[in-house]
């Protein structure tokens, strides 16, 4: 049985013991699914369920206007799409959850039995939301899943690594870049271990793993962007937006070009970018023709650093425009899960932005000491 069918499954034993007084409770499991987020609150939160003009309407001042996601948006939808339709044919027709408000339905009129089917459609949608938010991957040992070390006795295995797990109330423990805690299968049981002291009322906090890097996919598989920590950008304005390693952000310049970007790492086709521009700059001011395009060995020197600095700023201050018009967006919404969204938006944006702050940045240090 799959995490989504065993969450309608779970359902449908709580409704079950509800209309059956005398039934055994299983209070811990209906707790949890009480605890569980409601579809309004996914709606508002996952990517998948915005408006597209919302995830890739460039034309409009308050989307995301971001590939990736856009991409990872599109494929989600046909992924769903047969998984949405299995469920479907597994739901009891007899099955309405708790958006029915306890009317039952013969099927026999029309109207009812697209309500039912409706119902049911909302049901599958939300279990399959419960388990891409609040499963996450785990290996079977203490070794951690992304530790990079060759070391035979390090590895593990692959489809230890593919293993997904969904564990009521070990999935309410919150996501963090830097954890105090890990996690691993130990049999049929989850452990969690701090991996530091901890003072008293501290949160214990885990790291979900791949899919929380860069800053948009953790938007894209559990509805938040870190806001945490402490930044190092150099932005006075610090506002709590920690910047991570693996905060790489894909920036377009000359309206087409395309080249992702990290807090430490510029690629070299960006270096050989730059090139191109100054040469053409230098040719022009000098009234020569344009010549030949920049050759692949690029040295990097000084001066393509200085324009790749002036680059990454010209962007930055882009994506604080961006998050500026998204915020004024959402503060005045009319609709409050529209809001919701609009702020989600503008903190990708501000987290990209400090992203690519952090990078220009640890270029303009490097080329000082240079």
């Amino acid at each position: 049985m799959c995490h989504a069918e065993w969450i309608i499954y779970r359902q449908q034993q709580q409704q079950q013991q509800q209309k059956a007084p005398s039934a055994h409770h299983d209070q811990a499991m209906q707790t949890w699914l009480r605890l569980l987020p409601s579809q309004t609150s996914f709606r508002e939160c996952l990517p998948i369920h915005w408006p597209e003009s919302l995830v890739s309407g460039s034309s409009e001042l308050s989307s995301v206007d971001y590939r990736p996601l856009e991409l990872a948006v599109d494929a989600a939808h046909f992924a769903r799409a047969p998984v949405m339709y299995d469920l479907m044919e597994a739901i009891p027709s007899h099955y309405h959850g708790h958006g029915n408000n306890g009317h039952e339905n013969d099927g026999d009129d029309d109207e009812g039995a697209m309500m039912m089917m409706a119902t049911r459609e909302r049901i599958v949608e939300w279990a399959l939301d419960v388990v891409q938010t609040r499963s996450c991957r785990c290996s079977s040992s203490r070794e951690s899943l992304d530790d990079d070390d060759d070391d035979d006795n390090n590895k593990v295995d692959e489809e230890e690594e593919n293993l997904r797990v969904l564990v009521p109330v070990f999935d309410m423990i919150n996501h963090s870049p830097e954890p105090n805690a890990e996690f691993f299968r130990e049999g049929d049981r989850m452990t969690v271990k701090a991996t530091s002291d901890m003072d008293a009322n501290e949160q214990v906090c885990i790291h979900y793993g791949k899919s929380t890097v860069p800053a948009w996919k953790r938007l894209f598989s559990y509805g938040f962007c870190d806001t945490g920590g402490s930044s190092n950008s150099g932005d006075d304005d610090d506002g709590g937006f920690a910047v991570y390693e693996d905060d790489a952000v894909e920036i377009v310049l000359g309206d087409r070009f395309r080249f992702e970007i990290s807090p430490t790492e510029i690629p070299g086709e960006l270096i050989g970018y730059q090139a191109q521009q100054q040469m053409q700059k230098n040719r022009a001011d000098d009234g020569a023709d344009d010549g030949d395009d920049v050759p692949a060995d690029v040295e990097f020197t000084p001066e393509i650093g200085r324009g790749i600095v002036d680059q990454l700023t010209m962007v930055a201050s882009g994506l604080e425009r961006k998050r500026d018009d998204v915020a004024n967006a959402a503060a005045t919404s009319e609709d409050s899960s529209m809001a919701t969204s609009l702020k989600l938006v503008a903190d990708l944006h501000e987290s990209h932005r400090r992203t690519v702050l952090t990078c220009a940045g640890g270029l303009r240090e490097y080329l000082q000491g240079e």
